[in-house]
Order: C-alpha cells, then sequence, then structure tokens
C-alpha cells in the first residue's frame, strides 16, 4: 500500500523559521524525490543523483541554533560530580555517545593510526568538551569550538577547559593550522556542509586529516524504521533520523561525493556500530558488530579523509 504524503502544518512557526534547500552536493538542478512530508512541516527527500538524504523544508540554521540552547536540549547530569576515573568506570556517562568515555577512546584510537601525540588536533563541535579533555590526556595538542555557550560554559567549569565560541567558518584559523580536524557526529547537523568542509580543508596542513561520522541511512536498523515509517506503521515520524537538528543522512556513496567534491580524498570508510556503546560486550556480540560493519550495515559510517599534499 503506498504511503500517504500528510500536508505542511507548521503551527505558529513563521516562514523565516524555514528553508527550502536542493542537495547540496548536486546542486539546484539534480532531481530528487519527497520519501516523506512531517505534520510539523519537515519534508525528507532522496537525491537521484548521489543517494544523499536531506530535509528540505527544514528548519533554519537561525531556529536550530535556539533550539540547541534550551535546558531541555541534552541532559548534562553526568557532570555535577564529574571525576575522570568514575567517567571511565560508571554506565551513566557510557549510554550516550556525547558523554560515553569508550567512544571517545574508539574515536582517539582511529587517529592514532594517522597521527603521533603532539599533534595539533581542533574538535568541531566539541559540544562538551570531552573529546579534547581526553585528547590532552593522550599527548594531542587538541582545541575545540562549539556553536552552544551553555555546553561550553560546562567545559569550563566541569573540565577547566577554555574552548571556543562560533563557527568555524567564521573564527578564521590561519591556514595549515591543524595536523587534524574532527568533526564527529557533527557534518549531519550542518546547513553549509561544502563550505565548512572547504574551511577545513583549508585549516589543515597539507597530508593532514579529518575525522568524521555520519548516520548511514542503508544500515538495517534504520531501514527497518523506515520501512514502518513510510508505511504509516510507526507511531513517530522519522524519528530515527534526528529530526530537526539531523538534515542530512549519508550512505557511502553520498558521502565520497560531497567528500571528493570538497576536494578532500575519502582514505577510510567503514560503518561504526552505536552497539559498542556498551561498555562490557559479549564475544558473541563483539562478532555480530564485526559482521555487520564489514558489510556497511550500521546505523553509523566512520570515516578519515586526508587533504592533499
Amino acid at each position: 500500500m503506498p504511503f500517504v504524503t500528510p500536508e505542511i502544518r507548521v503551527g505558529t512557526q513563521s516562514s523565516s523559521d524555514w528553508d527550502e534547500v536542493p542537495c547540496p552536493t548536486c546542486g539546484p538542478g539534480a532531481s530528487s524525490r519527497l520519501l516523506f512530508r512531517r505534520t510539523d512541516g519537515h519534508g525528507i527527500r532522496f537525491c537521484n543523483e548521489c543517494g544523499l538524504i536531506f530535509t528540505s523544508p527544514r528548519f533554519s540554521a537561525r531556529k536550530l541554533a535556539e533550539i540547541y540552547e534550551r535546558e531541555d536540549y541534552s541532559d548534562v547530569s553526568v557532570f555535577a560530580n564529574f571525576d575522570y576515573e568514575q567517567w571511565k568506570q560508571q554506565k551513566g556517562y557510557n549510554v550516550r555517545p556525547m558523554t560515553s568515555y569508550k567512544v571517545k577512546g574508539m574515536l582517539l584510537d582511529l587517529i592514532a593510526n594517522y597521527l603521533q601525540p603532539g599533534a595539533r588536533l581542533l574538535d568541531v563541535g566539541c559540544g562538551f568538551g570531552l573529546t579534547v579533555y581526553e585528547a590532552n590526556k593522550r599527548g594531542f595538542r587538541a582545541d575545540g569550538i562549539d556553536i552552544s555557550t551553555r555546553f561550553l560554559k560546562l567545559a569550563r567549569e566541569k573540565l577547566g577547559l577554555t574552548l571556543r565560541q562560533g563557527r568555524v567558518e567564521d573564527l578564521h584559523f590561519p591556514d595549515n593550522t591543524y595536523d587534524g580536524v574532527i568533526f564527529w557526529d557533527v557534518l549531519e547537523h550542518v546547513h553549509n556542509p561544502l563550505e565548512i568542509l572547504a574551511e577545513i580543508r583549508r585549516i589543515v596542513r597539507p597530508g593532514g586529516y579529518l575525522f568524521g561520522q555520519v548516520p548511514n541511512w542503508r544500515g538495517l536498523s534504520n531501514r527497518y524504521k523506515t520501512f514502518l515509517n513510510r508505511h504509516g506503521l510507526a507511531r513517530k515520524q522519522f524519528k530515527h533520523f534526528g529530526i530537526p537538528h539531523h538534515v542530512f543522512i549519508f550512505d557511502d556513496h553520498s558521502l565520497r561525493q560531497m567528500i571528493g567534491k570538497s576536494g578532500l580524498q575519502l582514505i577510510y570508510c567503514r560503518s561504526w556500530s552505536k552497539m559498542k556503546y556498551n561498555v562490557n560486550p559479549t564475544p558473541l556480540q563483539r562478532w555480530f558488530y564485526n559482521v555487520l560493519e564489514q558489510r556497511n550495515l550500521t546505523d553509523y559510517i566512520s570515516f578519515v579523509a586526508q587533504k592533499p599534499v
């Protein structure tokens, strides 16, 4: 049975809260099709050229920035009595990727495959600053930026970090400043991805790296939930896509297309299981993770891109 697309109902939102956009990789001339339209006004479109899924209409960047500052946007209770050794062990920190020591450790293990301690890192969209904190513990020279004044206040008060507030494209870092830039769980949030990737390319030294992670619409769980949503069998409309905060969802092909257009070279691309947040996985779970990852069937893709020398 074909799904029925509801009419747009934007409630009390003003027209200035919304943007209509084409696929950022393929441009205005590329064809796309509407997969679903949520009753809150968000449209979910599929680019017929590169396979990127993107939202249009979507909240404007200004509207989204307001949401990130709200007290209910993210649970910060884990920072009430932050202790480094407890952070590494307690399950309370590790149930969410933003605060999981294990996830930060896996990311930094990936970085260590390409860069040595002492290398300069910039974490773009650093949130609370936990990746910066752990990177410095491991001997890297790490800086961080985020648009949320609330998150940066926590980083200063709880972790003793002085991080910069703003967007990377507005902060005017010198050319070739960093050996690596971290863009973990951020590319799917930004409204101008090619502009930001170009800026990252400028501030990374020749031969330097971009380390990132994005959601994968080809993941088994995501595909199952998408099927349920498109056929009216789910109560919450495409909640698994992370709308309104996520405006893109990738597969390996659409990610390669976007990274390539930015002038960077994708040198590592592998799906990454959310189930790895489990602090103590069983041998059977480890085997299952590996099978799904090797086939790019998990819900996230981790990647490394390099600036040409």
